[in-house]
């Protein structure tokens, strides 16, 4: 979780260095947002964007979901952005859960079970980006994405769910994880 927070954070600067560099951070689902994207052509930006979470307790309950992005501005304006963006994404939500067993005689045994959500694959989603001031450089977004297609692995208390490739967003288990990990809003800055 260190080395992503540190990479995000190096990513960012590397892309200020570009003219027409957007940042964003806020919320998502559950958690915190951040990302950063430049202009590669009037209406084509490419960019990062991560949204993660970590809980107190005992479970180590967290996830993170990680982008590398191509976004296509579908609305010519200087006030307002609504895109389409393509992802390589990668989603990781885990923790472990307690399971009690009772024996023959009612004595409780208590065990720690592994509960894990991982995806790897492509994302299709959109975002819309109101800005404003004087020189419409201050903004606010909201966005949510979808998975394509890609690999998932889900285990469940210890037992093993799904595994494998899918096709489609409503084939795998990782379709609820992408969408309630990647739905975002917030404030955005462009230089």
């Amino acid at each position: 979780m260190k080395k992503t927070t540190v990479l995000l954070i190096l990513l960012l600067c590397a892309a200020s260095v570009f003219a027409g560099a957007s940042f964003q951070v806020g919320f998502s689902l559950l958690g915190v947002n951040a990302g950063a994207s430049f202009n590669v052509k009037d209406n084509v930006k490419a960019g990062i964007n991560a949204s993660f979470a970590k809980v107190a307790g005992d479970n180590n309950f967290g996830w993170i979901f990680a982008q590398a992005l191509l976004a296509v501005d579908t609305i010519q304006s200087e006030s307002n952005d609504f895109e389409l963006r393509f992802g390589a994404s990668y989603l990781d939500i885990g923790g472990t859960e307690n399971v009690t067993y009772y024996d023959d005689e009612s004595h409780p045994t208590t065990e720690e079970k592994p509960t894990y959500l991982k995806y790897a694959g492509l994302t299709f989603g959109i975002q819309y980006t109101h800005w404003f001031g004087e020189k419409r450089s201050n903004g606010i977004f909201v966005g949510i994405d979808v998975p394509v297609g890609g690999y998932v692995s889900y285990i469940s208390y210890g037992t093993e769910e799904e595994r494998g490739p899918f096709v489609g967003p409503f084939t795998s288990f990782a379709s609820l994880g992408v969408l309630f990990t990647s739905f975002r809003t917030g404030y955005c800055i462009k230089f």
